[in-house]
């Protein structure tokens, strides 16, 4: 009657373990009362999952707050100086802020924090002027005038979250503004940016750091051209570079759960800077 308590699969497991590290063994039946001794205890949070356990579970794809663009966790956009980063993350923010499309692909709509640590209130108020924009209440926006030196991004986000369940993405424009450590190390930069990533993944949303690129964009290598260390590249969830070649700009994405992309696009005075896709460079 205890036996038959007693989950067979980890028994068995147990017996094995018993014959092969305990010298002499134990007695089976003395197996089966330890067993049932340590089930009265409250069960602990398992950390760990059989491989048979994954195999028979149900696949969750990753969760993305833009399909195959931007997933839960942290994402580097990086372009040269004067590319259109932060036009590019404006449209990003209200695509979702909105619930709309971006670049094609789907989003997940919800509260969108924007820090422009390097833009005061009246160019980012001209800029959504320029953008045609409506009134959008889910797109939050602190510009420089609004944040301190000691600006706690976890303290925000959590704000954020507790005041709205459906927050999903902050932009962080740009990301050297939040760097505690301004080394190029690769330890040091791989440990910063993975509590980036896994404060994302806490809150379950997206964060997005603008990053610069080096002058030299090598297109069969472009993630390369990020500034700082591999660090940085190893911790990401995932990663868009952007730069122009013959006159026709150009954005590559990779990531973990993302596939390889690259996209033709224009972005200049006379689209007003929004992003119009291009079905080849030709065009």
């Amino acid at each position: 009657s205890k036996r038959r308590n007693i989950n067979l699969m980890k028994a068995k497991k147990i017996l094995k373990i018993n014959s092969r590290n305990c010298n002499p063994p134990l007695d089976q039946e003395e197996v089966y009362q330890i067993i049932q001794s340590a089930l009265k205890y409250p069960k602990g949070k398992q950390k760990y999952i059989s491989a048979t356990e994954l195999l028979h579970k149900e696949n969750t794809s990753a969760n993305m707050v833009v399909d195959g663009l931007v997933p839960i966790g942290a994402t580097i956009v990086a372009a040269p100086s004067k590319f259109g980063k932060s036009f590019f993350c404006l449209e990003l923010s209200y695509a979702v802020a909105k619930g709309n499309k971006f670049l094609g692909r789907n989003t997940k709509n919800g509260e969108v924090l924007y820090l422009a640590f390097e833009d005061p209130e009246y160019r980012f108020s001209e800029r959504m002027k320029m953008f045609q924009y409506d009134d959008c209440d889910d797109l939050i926006v602190y510009t420089k005038e609004k944040m301190g030196k000691n600006f706690d991004l976890e303290k925000e986000i959590q704000n954020r979250k507790m005041f709205d369940p459906d927050f999903r993405m902050v932009i962080v424009d740009t990301y050297e503004k939040i760097r505690k450590n301004k080394e190029k190390d690769y330890s040091i930069e791989y440990d910063e940016f993975t509590n980036l990533q896994d404060l994302a993944t806490k809150y379950q949303i997206a964060i997005v750091l603008v990053m610069h690129t080096i002058k030299s964009i090598d297109e069969k290598e472009p993630f390369n051209a990020i500034q700082g260390s591999e660090g940085v590249k190893a911790a990401a969830e995932s990663m868009i570079v952007m730069f122009k070649k013959d006159d026709v700009k150009r954005m590559y994405i990779t990531g973990k759960d993302v596939l390889d992309d690259m996209i033709y696009f224009q972005q200049d005075k006379s689209s007003n800077m929004k992003i119009k896709l291009l079905e080849d460079k030709e065009e």
